[in-house]
Order: structure tokens, then C-alpha cells, then sequence
């Protein structure tokens, strides 16, 4: 398997309860979507982990397009306030879930794990032959009953689509993205928007301490 760390950047306070919810994510940048799914989150669990992966199969840093690691685990550090104690926020290098819950149950022993994620990387995870193949890894049987218990400690949240058993995400919300944000921003840079324009732009987008992080840090200039 591929193997890799995880750092905590923003720690929980206290022990860590036996049931831990994670959602692992771009956070380019933390946007409202990403709040309604950790607030959901916190209703089920005591704790919530916001983890950012170092690399990705699908995705790239591309300068003055991204935030770079230091920045989005910065902005997290705003959402990680809001809660304090209860949401913590790293980095990894593992990006397959296959490997990833059990390097955290390992992290945080004699704690399980379960995940949030949106329907469409659900659908991901259950493909995860597809990924693991792209590495040049084959999954045996051991591997895919460990998928199949996987599968059974995901919460499925329905962005793009609603389906049975899904959790609800309110339809205002289904078509927040990091790179809606992104867009939105560089037109705000581009025209030189003052502080009116740029809550009018993002008030609906990411939170005030997410847009002022941006602003201070010219973010998604292009």
C-alpha cells in the first residue's frame, strides 16, 4: 500500500471520544457547504477532523489559481474557531480512504472512524479498484472487505443529487463549490471591488472570517 503521515495542525482540546467524524476535502477555500456539512456533522459527534490531502489523483496547485497547504490549513484555522475544542484540522499524504481510516484509528487509538463526504465521492470510494489500479495496485479479498466495511462508516451527504437515505443538503447549497468561490473572487480582484462588492459577492459563499483571510492573503488573484 502507499503509506503516509498525518498532521494535526489545529488540535482537539481533551480525549478524543470513541466515535470521530472526518471529512477530508480541498478546502480551496472552506466555503458554506463545507459548514453545513460539518455543522451536521457535530450534531451526530463530539468531535470533527478537517483533514486537506497533500496530493491528489484529480487536482493540482496552480499559483494564484490555489491556495497553497500553509493557506487553506490558515483558513481552516477560522472554521476550527468557531468550534473550539470540537474541530481540528490537518494535512495528509494518504488520499485513498481505504488506507486512511485506518491510519487514523491508529492516530487516535481506541477511536473509530467515520466519514462525510458529498454523493459524488462516495461514488469514488466505492470505486476504489479504479485508484488503487492507477497506482499500480491490484485490491485482493482482505482489501475488499475492508471497502465493504468502509462503505458501512460513511455518512453520504446528497450535493449533486438526492438519494434515498442520503442527508439532506438544503438545495441553495448544492451549488456552492471552492471553484464557484475562486471564480467569484478573481472577478472581484480584477475589477478592484471594494468591501461592499466583496460581501455582496461571497456573503452567500464563504464566511466573513474565510473572505477577509482571502483578502488579507490575495488569494485566487489568477
Amino acid at each position: 500500500m502507499t503509506g503516509g503521515t498525518i498532521d494535526i495542525v489545529h488540535p482537539f482540546s481533551g480525549d478524543v471520544p470513541p466515535r470521530l467524524a472526518c471529512l477530508l476535502g480541498s478546502f480551496d477555500p472552506p466555503h458554506r457547504g463545507h459548514e453545513y456539512l460539518e455543522a451536521r456533522l457535530l450534531d451526530r459527534f463530539e468531535r470533527v477532523l478537517l483533514l486537506v490531502p497533500r496530493r491528489h489523483f484529480d487536482k493540482g496547485v496552480r499559483a494564484g489559481v490555489n491556495a497553497d497547504y500553509s493557506q487553506r490549513l490558515e483558513l481552516l484555522g477560522t472554521v476550527c474557531g468557531r468550534h473550539p475544542g470540537r474541530v481540528a484540522a490537518g494535512a495528509t499524504d494518504i488520499v485513498l480512504f481505504l488506507e486512511l481510516g485506518p491510519a487514523l484509528e491508529a492516530r487516535f487509538a481506541g477511536t473509530e472512524v467515520v466519514f462525510g463526504m458529498g454523493n459524488d465521492t462516495y461514488a469514488r470510494v466505492a470505486d476504489s479498484a479504479s485508484y488503487y489500479a492507477r497506482i499500480g495496485v491490484a485490491i485482493g479479498d482482505e482489501q475488499a472487505r475492508d471497502l465493504a466495511r468502509l462503505l458501512r462508516r460513511i455518512l453520504v451527504f446528497g450535493r449533486s443529487r438526492q438519494r434515498p437515505g442520503d442527508l439532506v443538503v438544503p438545495a441553495a447549497l448544492r451549488g456552492v463549490s471552492s471553484t464557484l468561490v475562486r471564480a467569484r473572487v478573481r472577478a472581484l480582484w480584477q475589477r478592484g471591488a471594494g468591501e461592499d462588492a466583496w460581501q455582496a459577492g461571497l456573503g452567500e459563499l464563504v464566511s466573513p472570517e474565510v473572505r477577509s483571510l482571502i483578502r488579507a492573503r490575495h488569494l485566487y488573484t489568477g
